[in-house]
């Protein structure tokens, strides 16, 4: 009865934070396809956000890594309808300040993987915190660290 209990509990949770983990994927795909090419620093960087992001644990990391996949795809193949669709994700979850308050976090984390915050990953910073009513200014730059 209470590993039954248990899987309601974590099948409720992933449901309500489906749209926290489409828009950090989405967010995410948008961040390491910014400077043209995805370094192998941003995957590994990846992995260890969605091992210790407390609203990513309850899901498999290879469901998440699926939709980051799918994204890029998405964004090679459509350009700018794609990024208007992950942009989307972002304002869906701009109201969950909580929620939206983590994601500039984890595009500057994979911004700084290979240490260089590029002209072209800033803009997309940008526009990610302009997508979830955030101010940029609000964040540390990752390489001054």
């Amino acid at each position: 009865m209470l590993e039954s209990l248990e899987f309601i509990q974590t099948a409720v949770a992933r449901q309500r934070n489906k749209p926290f983990l489409k828009a950090t994927m989405a967010a995410s795909a948008m961040a390491m396809l910014a400077d043209g090419e995805i370094q192998l620093s941003e995957r590994y960087r990846l992995d260890e956000i969605l091992e210790r992001l407390e609203g990513l644990k309850i899901y498999d990391p290879q469901k998440a890594v699926a939709i980051l996949d799918e994204y890029i795809h998405d964004l090679r193949s459509e350009g700018d309808h794609a990024r208007s669709v992950l942009l989307g994700k972002l304002r869906r979850i701009a109201e969950d300040r909580d929620c939206a308050a983590v994601i500039p976090g984890v595009v500057l984390a994979l911004c700084a993987a290979d240490g260089v915050f590029s002209k072209s990953e800033r803009q997309v910073f940008e526009e990610i915190c302009a997508a979830l009513d955030l101010d940029p200014a609000g964040y540390a730059d990752p390489t001054t660290s």
